[in-house]
């Protein structure tokens, strides 16, 4: 298989030997220790040019192997723009979406990530592992049950 290019940079070859991963403290699942993170870079709003190369990124991510995508509502468009890319390329089963719950709001946490959810796409046919559920929860719970706001943003 040729090695894809990106703006005219070299994309590197499939590693021969496995990716270095880590084991989830809560499941022992092991992901890549390394993964494509979209702060600033992901963050293109509408413009059709800027997210069909955000896309190819993605697809050649997908290609080489990879499967972590962190993201955060705070990072302006950037889930949206992966929604995007996981819609026209197709979501990989291997997806391991790592997003943030980032609220003020007491309450607001799973609310939250029901929305990262659906701009990512994902849902029942199409899930996302994802860091968001166990985390988030555990935050509401907490917030919930001390009635603070410290610990739950």
């Amino acid at each position: 298989m040729p090695v894809p290019a990106f703006a005219g940079w070299p994309v590197a070859a499939p590693a021969s030997e496995p990716a270095i991963s880590r084991a989830l403290p809560a499941t022992g699942e092991r992901i890549p220790a390394v993964g494509l993170g979209t702060w600033i870079t992901f963050n293109v709003g509408d413009d059709p040019a800027l997210r069909a190369s955000r896309i190819e990124v993605m697809r050649a991510f997908f290609e080489m192997g990879g499967s972590v995508i962190d993201s955060s509502p705070m990072y302006g468009s950037s889930e949206a723009v992966i929604g995007d890319g996981l819609a026209r390329l197709g979501t990989p089963e291997t997806l391991f979406a790592a997003t943030k719950v980032w609220t003020w709001r007491q309450g607001a946490g799973p609310d939250q990530m029901a929305e990262s959810r659906r701009l990512w796409g994902c849902s029942a046919s199409t899930p996302c592992r994802s860091t968001t559920s166990s985390a988030g929860k555990a935050i509401s719970r907490r917030c919930w049950r001390t009635r603070r706001r410290d610990g739950c943003g």
